[in-house]
């Protein structure tokens, strides 16, 4: 009886199941655009470049991922005493020091404030590789920089020169200066500000320069996959108490500044978007059953005359609007699927320079998860017959008698 109610009805439910479908289909879609945005950000945060855990001086303000430039970076002194003590922890995988410098960068006629960060090119190649995801075995020789590419803009707009010279401070007080060839230029994928002001050398050339050789700035740590942060942090920051080390350590999330502002942004842009579509869906589709409603009048009047009960009709009524949500939940649902597939092949184009930060490159790659995918069926699915409900309730208590004279 159901199935003959729905071909009865074809056109009106045809254009019920192709708006569900298209809800579906958009749903998929923008949770797989935000979701691949902020996994870009926190998976190139952490395992990029800030690492699950960072080391620093006690009385240092650690370096954040914010557009906002630190004074100094104090070195770490007992930094191999440390490493050691950091590597007996059973969850630690490795521990890479890196050198920080709040310094000035400068060309013929161009200037611009820069952190310069010191790695290590033989321990930290995965950040390298991330940096430059485009060149195969990233090195970084001594006197050579990489540059964030709009702070290469800035200071190498003609293109006429391929060297720099960096202004670094000394524990003395002073400046000391050396020039660097430029590398190459990076943006990061998914972290946006970061090319703004940070720029990165060897680490061994920038501990010369500041006369803190073997004491770097930070230490990086990465943890196994099976390590829980939220234990591992207080267990070695307990460890270098006790072995009467001057250090703290501070996670990625804190670390991040305004970048997981981004993500979070862009999680409530989703959750908006999604409250947003689902009024919007519960209105057509509660609009779309009073019309069924309407239009089965006197199919329902004689299904009460004949004796069927309130429950029976009510229940035909929303399993009808449940089959053509399931479906529709189903095609939409495998049609956005289909189109995140590809994107993810092709790429989104960024046409502008707002998208380019925000993808983190010239094209965004969308991701598709089956978390995803069951989030567009199940809740488009679902949408149909809770918006019917009323509908339905109020059709089945109908009067038979009044019912069967039809409208007025």
């Amino acid at each position: 009886m159901v199935t003959r109610s729905v071909v009865a009805n074809r056109g009106r439910s045809i254009f019920l199941l192709l708006s569900l479908a298209l809800s579906a289909f958009v749903l998929v879609v923008g949770a797989s655009i935000v979701g691949s945005l902020r996994s870009s950000i926190i998976t190139n945060l952490k395992d990029g470049f800030a690492g699950d855990i960072q080391v620093f001086h006690s009385d240092n303000r650690p370096l954040k991922f914010t557009a906002e430039v630190p004074i100094g970076f104090l070195p770490i002194q007992a930094a191999q005493a440390a490493i050691d003590l950091l590597l007996e922890d059973p969850d630690v995988r490795t521990v890479a020091p890196r050198s920080n410098a709040s310094s000035m960068i400068l060309t013929a006629n161009r200037s611009a404030p820069v952190v310069l960060i010191g790695l290590d090119p033989r321990q930290e190649a995965d950040t390298l590789s991330r940096l430059l995801p485009n060149m195969e075995g990233a090195s970084l020789p001594e006197r050579h920089i990489l540059l964030g590419r709009p702070m290469a803009d800035r200071l190498l707009y003609d293109g006429s020169s391929q060297t720099v010279t960096v202004l670094i401070p000394t524990a003395d007080g002073l400046f000391d200066g050396d020039e660097f060839e430029v590398a190459g230029t990076y943006s990061p994928p998914g972290l946006p500000l970061i090319d703004e002001f940070v720029a990165f050398v060897n680490i061994d050339h920038l501990q010369m320069l500041l006369g803190e050789q073997a004491m770097p700035s930070s230490l990086v740590i990465r943890l196994r996959d099976s390590a829980d942060l939220s234990t591992v942090r207080p267990r070695l920051q307990q460890s270098l108490d006790q072995a009467g080390l001057s250090l703290s350590i501070w996670t990625w999330r804190e670390l991040a500044g305004d970048l997981l502002g981004i993500a979070k942004i862009g999680d409530i842009l989703m959750a908006s978007g999604l409250v947003f579509l689902l009024f919007v869906v519960v209105l057509g589709v509660g609009n779309m059953c009073l019309v069924l409603m309407f239009e089965k009048t006197r199919e329902i009047g004689l299904m009460r005359a004949l004796g069927t009960s309130r429950r029976a009709v009510f229940m035909t009524l929303v399993t009808e609007i449940g089959l053509i949500s399931v479906a529709a939940s189903a095609v939409g649902t495998l049609a956005g699927a289909a189109l995140c597939r590809f994107l993810g092949r092709v790429g989104i184009p960024a046409v502008s320079q707002a998208m380019t930060y925000a993808f983190g490159g010239e094209r965004l790659f969308p991701r598709i998860d089956s978390i995803e995918i069951l989030l567009g069926f199940v809740v488009v699915a679902m949408v149909g017959p809770l918006a019917a409900f009323w509908p339905a309730w109020r059709s089945s208590a109908a009067d038979p008698a009044l019912v069967m004279r039809g409208p007025e």
